[in-house]
């Protein structure tokens, strides 16, 4: 695995691991069923034999990275399939798909999850148990503890979005990659990031 090394000022070394392969099986699977395609289509798409992409399928061959970028760049109309391919590959760095069975699979459920999970977030921030203004190596373990609570909290609105935005994609048939491309724009002209 290419494992590139993020390194923090007095925190220490994160290892964000890009994976060179993957298990694709589950994955592949459910893009046959919600693309009513056969394997052999799905082979032909991404540039691979019948054969390689049935083993692919069935998990007896590894996805390989430059056949997932293939494979993502035909299927980016697919948000979750595109989703599921980023999310192994980064080793979880990503959003996941949520699909347990806590929220029902529609874009109003995921509406008002994303809503619950921003007021949350909102609250803590907003809460007076925090002092901001305290200088950051001042910040004690029950403090520390408590900006813990609030990243996780802020990863789960970060997934709830992701879902929120996938739901909204597939729903009324936005393409996820033209909608990236302008967001990219917009953000340049805003000076967000460099141009």
């Amino acid at each position: 695995m290419k494992k590139v090394t993020i390194k923090y000022k007095k925190m220490g070394v994160i290892q964000l691991e890009i994976k060179k392969s993957i298990n694709a099986g589950e994955i592949f699977e459910r893009l046959i069923e919600e693309e009513d395609i056969t394997v052999n289509q799905l082979s032909f798409d991404i540039g691979v034999s019948p054969q390689m992409g049935s083993h692919i399928k069935n998990d007896r061959r590894p996805l390989q990275k430059d056949i997932a970028k293939r494979a993502i760049n035909v299927f980016n109309d697919c948000p979750a399939f595109v989703m599921d391919l980023i999310f192994e590959f980064s080793s979880g760095f990503t959003p996941p798909v949520l699909r347990g069975k806590a929220i029902e699979q529609h874009r109003l459920s995921f509406k008002h999850f994303l809503l619950k999970e921003w007021t949350d977030v909102y609250g803590r921030i907003n809460s007076e148990e925090f002092d901001w203004c305290k200088p950051s190596d001042e910040a004690s373990k029950a403090e520390k503890d408590w900006l813990k609570d609030l990243i996780i909290e802020l990863n789960e609105v970060e997934m709830a979005a992701a879902n929120f935005r996938r739901h909204l994609h597939e729903a009324y048939l936005i393409n996820p990659k033209q909608v990236r491309d302008e967001t990219l724009t917009r953000i340049k002209a805003k000076g967000w990031v460099e141009a």
